[in-house]
């Protein structure tokens, strides 16, 4: 049941089995969405959340704690 609402019946890439599937998808996801046109189309985006991150460390002041786990997790989440 459980593979079935939030894995998608695992047949997504991270979960499908290797096969002729899980080819064809990883040849969209390398040619489609990791191409070095679409990955240049989103630089602006990920300077900006770069500053961002700056300077809401900066913001803190010096003697207080910052979980960079979180602030860095949050970026790779986009």
């Amino acid at each position: 049941m459980f593979s079935l609402k939030f894995l998608y019946d695992c047949t997504d890439i991270g979960f499908s089995s290797y096969g002729d599937y899980w080819r064809n998808m990883r040849k969209v996801c390398v040619l489609e969405l990791l191409s070095t046109k679409m990955v240049k189309s989103f630089a602006s985006i990920r300077q900006e959340e770069i500053s961002n991150l700056i300077s809401s460390l900066r913001s803190n002041t010096p003697d207080s704690l910052i979980n960079l786990f979180n602030k860095i997790f949050g970026l790779q989440m986009l």
